[in-house]
């Protein structure tokens, strides 16, 4: 038998679209009507129906007084009994806390998959006006600090297909190739990134790796702030810290 054949023989055409859902509902950044779900995926609005029942019943989803959708905490919690990524985040918890309360700026902890950023933990600043990263949001990697970052560690055939793959799900005009491979060159030569975040106006991050033994990927610890923010000594102070954090994470409990 083919692997097509295969293929065939043991889909389950339900799990597939219920899994889909539940992806476009995590890549929006907010709630999700059923009609925005059907056009989203090309399905009617009765089949969409049945799906989120079932994902409602199961806890995966849930519905707010609007009548929208959003992703429920048991899809997130399911994500987070992964070995790996539970060590990670038990280890990043007190640290990143530590270093929102010492700095006022929040932080948040981030992982390639599939082309795009996702938020796996997030502190918030102490500052009156604070910026906010949902946790379990994903993001375009070629519009944030940290998104760039991890790209740059990766070998460039696997960041040609981590590229291609967000331009697929997020659009926009992709850079010449020629000025992305300089950019993303030049934040593997300095170990950091800093710049713009492109899909928030306004803003900018600063981020760095967070290398951990039995992490079979690379994540990037970074910081949210307003562009008029942080310049100067601050700047340097905040990449410090965030430097410091990151190691001290990659240590504990190692």
């Amino acid at each position: 038998m083919s692997s097509l054949e295969s293929a065939r023989r043991y889909a389950a055409p339900a799990l597939t679209k219920g899994l889909h859902l539940l992806e476009v509902l995590a890549a929006s950044p907010s709630a999700m009507s059923q009609a925005d779900l059907a056009r989203a995926l090309n399905k009617s609005s009765a089949e969409i129906f049945r799906i989120l029942t079932v994902l409602g019943q199961e806890g995966y989803v849930r519905r707010d007084p609007q009548g929208a959708y959003r992703p429920a905490l048991k899809l997130f919690a399911l994500g987070r009994t992964v070995d790996p990524l539970r060590a990670l985040l038990a280890a990043a918890e007190v640290p990143m806390r530590e270093f929102a309360q010492a700095t006022g700026q929040e932080c948040h902890l981030s992982v390639l998959d599939g082309g795009a950023l996702v938020v796996l933990a997030q502190e918030s600043g102490t500052a009156p006006v604070s910026i906010r990263v949902r946790v379990g949001s994903r993001h375009d990697p070629r519009a944030t600090a940290s998104g760039r970052l991890l790209l740059a560690l990766l070998p460039p055939q696997e960041a040609d297909r981590e590229i291609k793959s967000a331009r697929e799900q997020f659009g926009g005009r992709p850079p010449a190739a020629a000025i992305l491979r300089r950019k993303l060159g030049k934040i593997a030569a300095d170990g950091s990134s800093e710049g713009r975040n492109e899909s928030r106006s306004g803003l900018a991050d600063t981020a760095v790796p967070l290398r951990r033994p039995g992490l079979l990927t690379h994540a990037a610890l970074a910081s949210s702030h307003f562009i008029a923010e942080l310049r100067g000594e601050r700047a340097k102070e905040i990449l410090r810290q965030l430097r410091k954090t990151a190691e001290f994470i990659g240590k504990s409990g190692s």
